[in-house]
């Protein structure tokens, strides 16, 4: 037996095991599944596979983060590099990562889209047609965090080159480009470097992710921008508060709208005084209540699967991909239609791919 096969062997028997230990009603084995067969379902923004991990890990291991997308039929999904390093006794302290850190986490995403023969998706043309047997999943290589960039804006040409599709500009630390949600601002929006590096990822056609940007960034980011952009991972809050958390108001997410772009709703569960978000059924309401505000058009889907949701309170309920059948099967019954669970799960951002990367 080749060393492929045996490795496959080894996955498929691991995530049989895991999979059992989570049995499924007859209703979610055939029901659920049904009502997402043959769907664009792409994930906007994610770190599957381990790509953040430094420490020896088997590459079988590793594979196993595919095996939940496989299994929902998932075609496409965000895998994402991390541009700035977290210290060990805080969290929101950080050093810009180096250029070859962010190479070395894309290099551990394509080692194992290689082994389970997924591909990387340059154009919008390369996303994997779901009704294809195999089910082979399409790899947006991203970047969240364009700290790296600061003193040597020329990679971004290589990072293109390299395969990299979507930038979220900012992160957990005020770089030279722009304010972050997370911290008090320093330069009061979006710097002069920062619309530079914009230019240029639009120019190549790269996808501007404006994720983690506060306000003011955000609304020059809107005004300057010459495509539709996307907010990749969030929900909704009440309040922008600068040094908050990481929902959008209204009014922010309309700034994305107005662009044209897509506005991705995220398994965070937050309870405050003015909001629950704690059950699919929450979920499915907010984004219910997105659709009457600015069309369904303008809503999408990002887990944040593997990033900062990892160690957090999650949508109860929610344990991997598998569980989106769950929010597909709510938003029906919360009165949304099955064209707008398609243009959610991954319609809407296929739309800003065409758009931006050709």
């Amino acid at each position: 037996m080749e060393r492929r096969q045996f490795l496959c062997a080894i996955i498929t028997s691991l995530a049989s095991i895991r999979c059992s230990r989570i049995p499924l009603s007859a209703q979610e084995a055939t029901g659920r599944t049904s009502l997402l067969k043959d769907m664009l379902i792409i994930d906007a923004h994610a770190h599957p596979a381990g790509i953040l991990r430094t420490e020896p890990m088997k590459l079988a291991s590793r594979a196993l983060a595919i095996e939940p997308m496989k299994k929902l039929g998932a075609v496409a999904s965000s895998f994402s590099a991390v541009g700035d390093v977290e210290r060990k006794d805080n969290f929101y302290d950080r050093t810009a990562a180096s250029y070859g850190e962010v190479i070395e986490q894309l290099n551990r995403a394509k080692e194992v889209l290689e082994f389970v023969d997924a591909k990387i998706v340059r154009k919008s043309s390369d996303i994997p047609n779901p009704s294809d047997s195999g089910n082979k999943i399409g790899a947006l290589l991203s970047l969240e965090g364009a700290d790296p960039l600061e003193n040597e804006p020329d990679k971004i040409d290589n990072l293109y080159q390299y395969g990299v599709r979507i930038i979220t500009l900012m992160h957990y630390r005020i770089s030279q480009f722009g304010d972050i949600m997370t911290a008090p601002p320093k330069h009061k929006g979006l710097t002069r470097e920062g619309g530079k590096l914009i230019s240029k990822m639009q120019e190549l056609g790269i996808v501007v992710d404006v994720a983690h940007a506060h306000i003011d960034t955000l609304k020059d980011i809107a005004k300057m921008t010459g495509k539709p952009l996307i907010d990749s991972h969030t929900g909704f809050s009440y309040s922008s508060v600068p040094t908050g958390g990481r929902s959008r108001t209204w009014k922010e997410m309309e700034m994305v709208v107005a662009t044209g772009g897509v506005v991705c709703t995220w398994l965070l569960a937050v309870k405050t005084r003015t909001i629950q978000r704690e059950t699919f059924l929450d979920w499915a309401k907010e984004i219910k209540v997105m659709k009457e505000r600015f069309g369904i058009e303008h809503i999408g889907l990002g887990t944040d699967t593997g990033g900062y949701l990892k160690g957090t309170r999650l949508i109860d309920g929610y344990k991997n991909l598998l569980d989106l059948t769950k929010l597909a099967d709510t938003m029906i019954e919360v009165g949304l239609t099955k064209n707008d669970v398609t243009a959610f799960m991954g319609g809407n951002l296929t739309r800003i791919l065409k758009e931006c990367i050709g």
